[in-house]
């Protein structure tokens, strides 16, 4: 079903703000969707022209570049707002940063208690191989229910050891 003009701008204006997605998919448009990959095409053009002019000038900063791709399109950016914008992705991303940090000494410490559960599982492992039959089948059963968690503990490191 086609969208009205209003529609198409109002897409166009929201996928501007963030393009993270093809245009030209969007659900509901499928009967623009020539209109919105030219729209698409031309803004990656011009956002590549815009750049191409600063290098030309000596003012590649990423803040000029903010201002001028904003202002291009109709939506004028004060270098306070662009320094604004650029100081919260900065924090953001250091965020992120000290997130992934704290992830990777979890990661560490993980890996360490499963080595050790490792070192744990041998001897267990070669008293069972090793066993007298007089022993019977039950007098291990504490042990070997310790074993399996300790297996199943060292499947699952192997697993996420090479999943990272």
């Amino acid at each position: 079903m086609p969208k009205t003009r209003e529609e198409i701008e109002a897409l166009k204006a929201n996928w501007f703000n963030d393009a993270y997605w093809d245009i030209e998919t969007t659900e509901g448009f499928e009967d623009h969707k020539d209109e919105l990959l030219a729209y698409r095409q031309e803004m990656e053009n011009e956002m590549s022209t815009a750049l191409d002019e600063l290098k030309k000038k000596n003012k590649t900063t990423l803040l000029d570049s903010c201002i001028l791709l904003a202002a291009k399109h109709g939506y004028p950016m004060t270098a306070d707002e662009a320094t604004a914008d650029l100081a919260q992705l900065y924090a953001e991303r250091d965020l992120y940063d000290e997130k992934l940090s704290h992830l990777a000494v979890e990661t560490g410490q993980l890996r360490a208690a499963l080595d050790k559960a490792r070192e744990v599982i041998k001897p267990f492992a070669e008293l069972e191989k090793s066993r007298p039959k007089e022993w019977g089948d039950y007098t291990l059963i504490n042990i070997s229910i310790l074993l399996g968690k300790l297996r199943a503990a060292a499947a699952w490191l192997k697993e996420f050891e090479e999943g990272a």
